[in-house]
């Protein structure tokens, strides 16, 4: 990930992750539907956001964190938290507005889900993007599987996240969607055809993310563990996993994420003991693809 944005902007560059107090169509008095079972009420928040004070207290707080220690890089700012595109087009103006306004930024980054993604929001989002200053959309898809989508009950399917890419590939916004490793009744083959069908249906893919389950405590799916009706991937096991979707993902797609953020604390995964953390990971990723003479997209023309 480094070394990609290193390339594409020309110097080191780091991300600023923000919660700007958006809500989920799952949850708070929309939540008709349960929710997605895989999430707490802290969303998709970064551990490393910590408590959500005010959008400019954040962005300033990391800003001068990343300043002093590395004076010379560059900042992108990330809508990171629930769904950032949940609120009517002039409201998403200002909020983003007021974010880029905090500090000299070469990218706006927007996380979302595909189904929040109306045509007067994308046209926003397009809105900031000027010379030195890309935009993107993160879009949240977890897999390419509808009856696992029904089956974790993310509250959209395939069809919506085909919309939202085309569209947004149509204004000239690349995207980088996330998935998960480990769902519940996916194995090898629908991992791959997830990876395979995100490559084919993303027009704009700058890249992709890719989480291993992560499992906190008060959601469904935690509860479903506790009850040993859901086995889950050993770190090992997601290691192989990685290596066989690095295998046929395109070379020139930036990999930005390989496994999710943990934190020890009353909101973790009850597995921490057990889970690696991100640099162990890359190390023992990079140490086994060497051991295999492998490389990302070995087997993407085969």
């Amino acid at each position: 990930m480094g070394r990609f944005l290193k390339k594409r902007f020309g110097g080191p560059v780091y991300k600023i992750g923000v919660d700007a107090g958006f809500s989920c169509p799952h949850q708070g008095e929309l939540r008709q539907q349960g929710g997605c079972i895989i999430c707490s009420a802290h969303g998709s928040r970064s551990p490393l956001i910590g408590r959500a004070d005010d959008l400019s207290s954040q962005i300033s707080r990391n800003a001068a964190y990343w300043r002093q220690r590395y004076p010379q890089a560059k900042l992108m700012l990330y809508f990171q938290a629930y769904t950032n595109t949940m609120a009517p087009p002039e409201v998403l103006r200002g909020i983003y507005a007021q974010g880029l306004g905090c500090e000299e930024f070469c990218a706006l980054v927007v996380g979302t889900r595909p189904d929040c993604l109306p045509p007067p929001v994308i046209e926003v989002i397009k809105s900031f993007r000027q010379p030195g200053r890309e935009v993107w959309v993160e879009l949240g898809l977890q897999s390419a599987h509808d009856a696992t989508l029904k089956r974790i009950n993310r509250g959209h399917g395939t069809a919506e996240y085909q919309d939202a890419a085309v569209r947004l590939a149509e204004q000239g916004i690349p995207v980088v969607p996330h998935l998960i490793f480990g769902l519940p009744g996916e194995g090898d083959a629908e991992r791959e055809y997830s990876i395979n069908w995100i490559i084919n249906n993303t027009p704009s893919l700058l890249g992709v993310k890719i989480h291993n389950l992560v499992l906190i405590p008060g959601t469904v799916m935690h509860d479903q563990w506790l009850a040993g009706k859901l086995q889950t991937y050993s770190m090992q096991e997601h290691l192989e996993a990685v290596i066989a979707a690095l295998e046929i993902l395109p070379p020139d797609s930036a990999v930005m994420r390989l496994t999710a953020d943990v934190q020890a604390d009353a909101g973790a995964d009850p597995r921490f003991s057990e889970l690696w953390p991100t640099t162990v990971f890359t190390g023992r990723l990079q140490q086994k693809m060497r051991e295999l003479a492998t490389w990302q997209g070995r087997r993407r023309n085969l």
